[in-house]
């Protein structure tokens, strides 16, 4: 893959353009509901980042000056305080498709359908993105924290997502290799 795209942009609008990374658990194309509320819609994308081979440094120097500037200087010392990436190779998550040792993740979310890519930077649908094919995602960090009207929300920084460019085909995760060719013909 081209050198760029394994690069990470900020823009002057806060907007981070994330170096390539494979898709899992998608839902672009009509929202999903939340576990902890059925009412609260949301379309959402995991993000998997090889640190072999991508930079993922400037989200977490963002995220933490965001995490500094929302919560103050001892934000680190915030109980169950969440940052958007993780590590997929940690206890949990190491043994599902896609995850592993030097794999950091984010979760991205949005209440609105994102604008969607091809590698020419046209629009197209979401049957181009599937589990396990490889993307970049723009979108852009902001905290969040329990308020009078919401006591049970945690504290933390998030990742929330605009759009997504379709880089390159990989393999499906999750059983995703049928094909038409599988099945007989029926009379």
């Amino acid at each position: 893959m081209e050198n760029v795209i394994n690069q990470c942009r900020i823009f002057e609008n806060g907007q981070i353009l994330t170096p390539v990374c494979r898709l899992s658990w998608l839902s672009i194309d009509k929202p999903k509901a939340s576990m902890n509320d059925p009412n609260k819609l949301r379309y959402q994308a995991t993000l998997l980042f090889d640190t072999a081979q991508v930079d993922v440094t400037p989200i977490v120097e963002r995220a933490e000056a965001l995490a500094l500037e929302a919560f103050g200087k001892n934000w680190r010392t915030i109980k169950g305080i969440h940052m958007p990436l993780k590590d997929g190779g940690a206890e949990g998550k190491a043994e599902l498709d896609g995850y592993g040792a030097g794999i950091w993740y984010i979760d991205t979310k949005s209440l609105y359908a994102p604008k969607l890519f091809d590698r020419d930077r046209q629009l197209c649908g979401p049957e181009k993105f599937y589990a396990g094919c490889y993307a970049r995602c723009l979108g852009s960090l902001y905290s969040y924290a329990p308020t009078k009207s919401a006591p049970m929300i945690k504290t933390g920084v998030a990742f929330g997502f605009n759009a997504l460019q379709f880089v390159n085909d990989g393999d499906p995760f999750g059983g995703g290799n049928v094909n038409a060719d599988m099945f007989d013909q029926i009379d």
